[in-house]
């Protein structure tokens, strides 16, 4: 495969996986407002931290 067609493959495919974080987070999950505990924010920046973690991790050895 081309190099730059795997370039452009890979962008098109990381916009679209970010985007279905983004509606998930935004519109799916619990849209009434409420207190979160700390146990439940520790849990969800653990989540995003992780998933941010994976991805450095990819890019360092496919990127």
């Amino acid at each position: 495969m081309d190099s730059s067609l795997f370039e452009i493959l890979f962008f098109i495919g990381f916009t679209i996986v970010i985007a279905g974080i983004l509606i998930l987070d935004l519109g799916v999950f619990e849209k009434e407002d409420k207190v979160v505990s700390m146990k439940n924010a520790s849990v969800s920046i653990g989540a995003w931290v992780t998933l941010a973690l994976l991805f450095g991790v990819f890019l360092r050895f496919h990127g």
